[in-house]
């Protein structure tokens, strides 16, 4: 059995009943065309914090994980230019408190020396989800704001990807003494939660 067998099994269980991401635009259809370009904005945001802080990291983590938010950055803005959101618009639009307790997460904890590979083990976990969230998402987009092509590319592609956080997670956990695994299960639900707030978040009245 793998190292990280324990973890991502008990986190895929758990998740199960914990991941509602894709229920507002896959649901009814309530999230106007407006409200769902400032969600991508927002995650546009949480991207960028979390490329530069990758970016600053000494050991850098392994290329693939360390390029991947700067590509789905690009797949964002075209995500964002389907909806008819300008550039300016990506910057200019607001946070809500659910973009920011992602972003001070992610920057309270990849930024401390001695819980940073805690930290990505966490992160990964919960990427390790997205691509049956990118499918239901990419299905809502197509079905109720007419989007395809390139502006689908990031639940079609960039968050497909995610399929060797697992990899990543399983790798990173033969640097952590098994005793604190539940530990880190435990900070997985957390950002796990912080996550479906910003993913619920799509349906707010902006």
């Amino acid at each position: 059995m793998s190292r990280e067998s324990p973890c991502t099994g008990r986190w895929r269980a758990t998740s199960a009943a914990r991941i509602r991401d894709c229920r507002t635009l896959d649901g009814d259809g309530s999230a106007s065309r407006r409200e769902f370009s400032v969600w991508v904005s927002r995650i546009y945001r949480v991207t960028s914090v979390y490329g530069e802080l990758l970016r600053a990291m000494c050991p850098p983590p392994p290329v693939g994980v360390w390029t991947d938010p700067w590509r789905d950055m690009g797949q964002l803005s075209e995500l964002a230019a389907g909806l008819g959101m300008a550039p300016a618009g990506m910057a200019n639009s607001g946070t809500n408190p659910a973009t920011r307790a992602v972003q001070i997460w992610l920057t309270q904890n990849l930024t401390n020396r001695s819980e940073h590979v805690a930290a990505q083990v966490c992160w990964a976990l919960v990427e390790a989800m997205n691509p049956e969230t990118g499918a239901c998402l990419a299905e809502g987009a197509a079905r109720h704001f007419g989007l395809k092509g390139a502006a689908l590319e990031y639940f079609k592609i960039g968050m497909k990807s995610r399929r060797r956080a697992d990899r990543y997670a399983g790798n990173l956990l033969t640097r952590i003494d098994e005793d604190d695994w539940r530990l880190i299960l435990e900070k997985t639900l957390l950002v796990s939660r912080l996550m479906v707030q910003l993913y619920d978040s799509v349906g707010e009245r902006c």
